[in-house]
């Protein structure tokens, strides 16, 4: 393949995984911000038909879709069972059928969000974690 066509898909695969964040934005009715969304253009997501990508962190992503392992799936499962809480919350993965590990949209962030962890069962607000999602990508990708 010639440097002119690998640029032409390159531009595709870009473009289509774009356009799944906007419809993404636009079902949640909520603004990612840039570092969540970097990682989505580079990576997609972590996982793949719900397997686990080798070598990728396991963290919820495209395609726009119902699947667990779909952010979108994982966050509107999030909003039906925590009722209680606001829509400002993205489910980046659940941790022991226990716990979402969630970005935290409440203030608008527009370059990064801090992570919280909520429980699923339960209403206990959400535990700030002291790290936002390019932090712990930072601390999870160096284990790899």
């Amino acid at each position: 393949m010639s440097a002119k066509e690998n640029r032409k898909k390159d531009i595709q695969e870009w473009l289509k995984k774009e356009n799944e964040i906007v419809k993404l934005e636009f079902i949640l009715d909520l603004r990612l911000p840039s570092a969540y969304r970097d990682f989505l253009i580079k990576f997609g997501g972590g996982y793949s038909m719900g397997i686990p990508i080798a070598g990728v962190p396991n963290i919820y992503g495209l395609p726009v879709n119902s699947e667990p392992t779909s952010v979108l799936g994982a966050t509107l499962f999030l909003r039906i069972k925590r009722k209680d809480l606001p829509p400002d919350f993205v489910v980046i993965k659940f941790v022991n059928r226990e716990y979402a590990l969630c970005l935290d949209l409440r203030k608008k962030p527009e370059k990064d969000a801090p992570l919280v962890k909520i429980h699923l069962f339960g209403n206990e607000p959400p535990e700030k974690l002291g790290q936002s999602f390019s932090e712990y990508l930072k601390n999870i990708t160096s284990l790899l």
